[in-house]
């Protein structure tokens, strides 16, 4: 399923009650000192790249237990605590077709500007979540914008080469919809993405 063609504003999401709800989400700063943006991403124990967040265990869904479910997520994924995530963080929902049966999710995804200090501070408590290892690997900080410097070094030319990997689920498509999001990337190098890439569905 083309994951554009039926993009949903949360408040029409949360009315298909026939859909398993999940939520994950990306956190990023920009570098004061570089003008570097990072966004989070997991290394999940199945070996696939991903976003952190999961399930929403809830009957009768609403905005809140999204949120709040999103928020529990990051705490047990990567002890990540304080995260207060809000509708004016929701980018994107839309309904895929489940991997493993007949029925249909809707995935929500959210994008949240936090602090350099905040991003470190995940870095180093991660470890410390309780489904560490049982669910995740590590955290991994990718670059999704700006430049460093006169250095050679530019996020285009990582995700060029880390947009090979395996991604969980939509977890690539909801990068570069991030990226473009943000406009942390011109459109002459998202142009390059799209070409080397062409299965990337970037138009949000």
């Amino acid at each position: 399923m083309d994951p554009t063609s039926n993009h949903l504003a949360l408040d029409e999401a949360i009315k298909h009650s026939d859909c398993l709800h999940v939520a994950h989400g990306m956190v990023w700063f920009e570098d004061p000192q570089t003008t570097l943006r990072y966004g989070l991403m997991l290394m999940r124990s199945d070996s696939r790249f991903g976003f952190p967040g999961g399930g929403v265990d809830e009957s009768v869904i609403s905005k809140e237990h999204i949120l709040k479910s999103l928020e529990r997520e990051f705490e047990e994924e990567i002890n990540a605590k304080g995260i207060n995530f809000t509708e004016k963080d929701h980018l994107i929902s839309q309904i895929i077709p489940s991997q493993s049966t007949s029925t249909y999710i809707m995935s929500h995804f959210f994008i949240k500007q936090i602090t350099k200090d905040q991003f470190q501070t995940i870095e180093e408590n991660h470890m410390d979540a309780p489904h560490f290892v049982e669910e995740t690997l590590g955290v991994v900080r990718v670059p999704i914008g700006g430049r460093f410097g006169d250095s050679e070094f530019t996020p285009i030319r990582f995700l060029k080469g880390f947009l090979n990997h395996t991604f969980a689920g939509t977890a690539r498509q909801h990068l570069i919809m991030a990226i473009q999001s943000l406009k942390s990337i011109d459109e002459d190098d998202m142009e390059q993405l799209r070409q080397q890439h062409p299965d990337i569905l970037v138009q949000c």
